[in-house]
């Protein structure tokens, strides 16, 4: 093979892998960027964060097994949504997947409208409290929410028991 054919290879494999790469390393940094704005958030409300997830990059859960506290972030443009939930007072959480039908020329599809993990309070006159992992009204599809929603689901009621 020539150089100039090596060297034509070697600028259009730069043309086209550079900006996938720029692309990944930008979402990497600005995934950090949050994680740790979400880090400091939770440190200002006294929580030490061993375990945590960050997921469309607008949330983030962790958790503070030590305190028994669940600290949740949904940040949107300028809306800044936290909860934080003391276990102690949990008896059990419990996943939910709310869909609804939809008519469509080629019948009736159910989608998924949200994604929840839902907390049952040990006190029986509280409420149930929840918190959206997914909002079809907010986000364009389902991507890693369904995952980690059964991961966090099980994380928290291994911790009540």
């Amino acid at each position: 093979m020539e150089l100039s054919s090596i060297i034509i290879a070697i600028v259009s494999m730069a043309i086209f892998v550079g900006p996938v790469i720029y692309l990944h390393t930008a979402k990497k940094m600005k995934e950090k960027k949050r994680l740790n704005e979400f880090l400091q958030l939770a440190k200002n409300h006294h929580l030490t964060i061993a375990e945590s997830d960050l997921w469309n990059n607008d949330y983030c859960i962790g958790l503070d097994a030590t305190a028994k506290q669940l600290f949740f972030l949904k940040k949107q443009d300028d809306k800044e949504e936290t909860c934080i939930i003391d276990l102690a007072k949990i008896k059990k959480c419990q996943a939910k997947n709310i869909t609804k039908s939809v008519k469509t020329k080629g019948g009736t599809h159910t989608v998924t409208d949200r994604l929840e993990l839902v907390f049952t309070p040990k006190d029986l006159k509280a409420h149930d409290q929840a918190i959206a992992f997914y909002n079809r009204e907010e986000s364009l599809g389902i991507t890693s929410e369904l995952p980690l929603l059964t991961k966090w689901e099980k994380r928290i009621n291994d911790l009540l028991k």
